[in-house]
């Protein structure tokens, strides 16, 4: 197989000079998408400049416009992004179970600060005894 050389090398002139012409199309991409522009500009910065580098490196993507080809790009490293991520999130899916309940716990993402997160199961598990223990009497009084 041959090897992919636009993953190592660096930029030629042109390629810079087209990188800097088409920069803005990264932003207008995550506009359109709706993407935080602080998240997702490291995230497709790369692939810009490597479709730019695969456009010049391979003959039959000539044919196309760069700015497709750039789109294009832009699109399948923000559905691998996502997939990425749902892979994360389905490894952190789990159920807990509290006395005589089983609690579906929502994915934890990664981002969410790990203490708040503990504070707030603490503060959950606190509630759901108050109302057991409620519920409880509840039922008892209206028995008798």
């Amino acid at each position: 197989m041959r090897e992919k050389t636009y993953l190592t090398r660096k930029l030629s002139q042109r390629e810079q000079l087209v990188a800097e012409k088409y920069y803005y199309i990264i932003f207008y991409y995550m506009r359109y998408h709706h993407l935080n522009s602080d998240e997702w500009y490291d995230i497709l910065i790369i692939p810009y400049i490597q479709s730019i580098k695969k456009y010049y490196e391979f003959d039959h993507l000539q044919q196309y416009s760069i700015k497709t080809i750039i789109y294009r790009t832009l699109d399948s490293a923000r559905c691998n992004q996502y997939r990425k991520l749902k892979r994360i999130y389905k490894r952190i899916i789990s159920y807990d179970k509290i006395e005589n309940y089983l609690f579906y716990v929502a994915p934890i993402a990664p981002q969410i600060n790990l203490e708040k997160e503990a504070c707030s199961n603490l503060m959950l598990h606190e509630i759901l005894n108050n109302l057991s223990r409620d519920c409880f009497k509840f039922c008892v009084n209206t028995k008798n």
